[in-house]
């Protein structure tokens, strides 16, 4: 996406309006559409770099949290373990 924008951006610098306009008309609207252009694509690239770092963060996040599911599924197949050994030693008795 940012690419695109910079290939936009690009574009339209190189662009010239090429409609019938009189040069003095064309030349009072078409910095200020230039600038509106370029005011859009820069508050455009802004959001994209917000959407992206909240990417990664919740990317990390969500590592954490698969992590955090790992950690507790070995410790209950532990706690299973331990159990079924304490059973099988007669020290828990199964009812």
């Amino acid at each position: 996406i940012k690419e695109k924008i910079q290939q936009l951006r690009k574009e339209l610098a190189n662009n010239q309006p090429v409609d019938s306009l009189s040069e003095s008309s064309k030349t009072a609207t078409a910095p200020t559409a230039e600038a509106n252009n370029l005011a859009i694509m820069q508050d455009l690239e802004h959001e994209i770099d917000l959407l992206l770092k909240d990417n990664l963060r919740l990317r990390e996040e969500k590592l954490l949290a698969l992590a955090d599911g790992e950690n507790l599924k070995k410790r209950i197949h532990e706690e299973v373990a331990d159990i079924k050994r304490y059973r099988a030693a007669g020290i828990i008795h199964h009812y």
